[in-house]
């Protein structure tokens, strides 16, 4: 491997390091490569890149959304990490975005002065993310059901049995 493709490889690996410009970019390369790849060998290439499919998945997803966007979206959001969390607009609002109005309760300029935290977590409060209902933990016994049932036993009826009483114990 040449020199070069394995510096690409190291910055490739890092998607904080991306300006959101790069990460739009990649996500389109990302697709020319997807185009190009036989059918179900893309996600293998693009480990041989070094790269993950969620990491692979998000700059895909902002090449998407953020191809008609102007330049002054594009700089203002500044990084990939910011644009990843940006996602979570619906294309109607990263476009009013563009032209100037606010969104969530928030600006272009408001937008690059927070910094990826910070826009996450305005984000999910405009969102009502935040509001989401808390996951409860399982208890041991559950816990332990859950396992045995994921190994796919010849007991999966009677586990699921277990299950259901121990659940239906608890509510």
């Amino acid at each position: 491997m040449s020199t070069k493709i394995t510096k690409f490889n190291d910055r490739f690996k890092d998607i904080a390091l991306f300006s959101s410009a790069e990460a739009i970019a990649v996500g389109k390369a990302l697709y020319v490569i997807k185009g190009n790849t036989p059918h179900g060998e893309f996600w293998d290439k693009i480990n041989d890149l070094g790269l993950y499919k969620q990491k692979a998945r998000h700059l895909m997803a902002c090449a998407r959304k953020f191809a008609g966007a102007s330049p002054v979206l594009i700089e203002a959001i500044e990084s990939a990490s910011k644009m990843i969390e940006m996602l979570r607009l619906d294309a109607k609002a990263i476009a009013a975005l563009d032209q100037g109005k606010a969104v969530c309760g928030l600006s272009i300029f408001q937008v690059r002065a927070l910094n990826t935290i910070g826009l996450r977590e305005a984000l999910c409060a405009a969102l009502g993310a935040l509001d989401a209902p808390k996951i409860e933990k399982l208890s041991v016994d559950e816990e332990l059901l859950l396992r045995n049932y994921r190994k796919c036993t010849n007991d999966a009826p009677k586990l699921i049995v277990q299950m259901a009483r121990l659940l239906a114990n608890k509510c």
